[in-house]
């Protein structure tokens, strides 16, 4: 894996941890913070994406490759549904509701960065 992809997994892990803090508190979290980070993250996945397949050396093991795009693939579409069902107003109306909605999409993030860092 280049320096490059590990980082940005590395980055998109981080940004996953700030999202987590900021929505699991009890008191008002603030909005702006909050959208900023969701698109964060969205970004965060597509350079995942993107460097990897820049990637000469994942792309040489065809089926490493395959396995990689397929689990990251999961995990992006999964945070896109998320993201449009969970809406910030939504979050703020009922955070116990958004909390365990999110139980399995950090799981599945975890263990993609997990997986990735890994594997790759």
């Amino acid at each position: 894996m280049t320096e490059n992809l590990r980082s940005a997994i590395e980055k998109a892990e981080l940004t996953q941890k700030s999202l987590i803090a900021l929505t699991s508190q009890e008191t008002t979290f603030d909005q702006r913070e909050l959208a900023r980070l969701r698109s964060l993250l969205q970004h965060d996945m597509l350079a995942i994406s993107r460097l990897s397949r820049e990637d000469e050396d994942l792309r040489s093991d065809r089926s490493r490759f395959a396995e990689f795009k397929e689990r990251q693939n999961a995990v992006h579409s999964e945070l896109s549904q998320h993201q449009a069902q969970w809406l910030i107003p939504q979050i703020e109306k009922d955070r116990a509701g958004y909390e365990k909605a999110t139980r399995q999409i950090r799981k599945s993030q975890e263990d993609f960065f997990i997986w990735a860092k890994q594997n790759v």
